[in-house]
């Protein structure tokens, strides 16, 4: 197995709540615009399209939210925060960690 530098499990991670994110919302939001097909509309094209803008509202706030992540990352935030980021921690709890050596 090739060992990664911390870089580049960074962006790996980000890259893989990336994926995790936008199939995720996609879903949330076929589901809510096809519940809300259901309760709105009679024909069957209307509830496809319904549930199709749904999902595709899902999918561009997924966008958004990684997009927003990959330039964080690009823009050379602060190396803690991508550490604490990656971690699911916070910045202080990785300090006092960093104190404790």
């Amino acid at each position: 197995m090739r060992d990664y530098s911390p870089s580049e499990q960074v962006l790996a991670d980000a890259w893989d709540r990336a994926l995790e994110t936008g199939i995720k919302w996609a879903v949330y939001g076929l589901a809510a615009g096809g519940a809300l097909g259901l309760l709105l509309f009679r024909g069957g094209h209307a509830r496809a399209g319904i549930a199709g803008l749904g999902s595709g509202i899902g999918m561009g706030m997924a966008y958004a939210d990684a997009r927003r992540e990959f330039q964080r990352l690009a823009s050379g935030a602060n190396e803690r925060s991508l550490a604490a980021a990656s971690l699911g921690t916070t910045d202080s709890t990785l300090a006092r960690i960093g104190s404790e050596d």
